[in-house]
């Protein structure tokens, strides 16, 4: 197993741990958020979401080596 592919299983891990840290945080903003939450976590909420789409990406692009 070469170095690309160690770090593409890597952004793999990472990008489950994303998938998992957002629908926890999206459940958790649907339960109990109200007028006084802001929109900073809102927005944090939604760019964890892009970044595990990314991390998804290059995941699947450095394991399957084509970066």
């Amino acid at each position: 197993m070469n170095f690309e592919k160690l770090v593409g299983v890597v952004f793999l891990l990472l990008a489950i741990w994303q998938f998992y840290a957002f629908v926890k945080g999206f459940k958790t903003l649907r339960t109990e958020s109200n007028k006084g939450t802001t929109a900073f976590s809102i927005a944090g909420t939604w760019y964890g979401l892009i970044f595990a789409v990314i991390f998804l990406g290059f995941g699947i692009a450095l394991v399957l080596g084509g970066l």
